[in-house]
């Protein structure tokens, strides 16, 4: 388990940063066009990424 404070899993730490890229995408993706496809892209991208955070912590 991490401990508040301490890097201890670089992996999270990277898969934490693509979920926010992934969100900033998602909103811009959502305010500028109406493509719902490519929004859905971009969302189960951030998905995977929080599903893989999961994974991770637990196994």
């Amino acid at each position: 388990m991490p401990v508040q404070g301490h890097l201890t899993d670089p992996v999270q730490l990277w898969l934490a940063w693509i979920f926010v890229a992934g969100r900033l995408i998602h909103s811009a993706v959502q305010i500028l066009t109406n493509n719902i496809r490519l929004r859905g892209l971009v969302y189960t991208i951030n998905f995977l990424a929080v599903l893989a955070m999961w994974f991770k912590m637990f196994f």
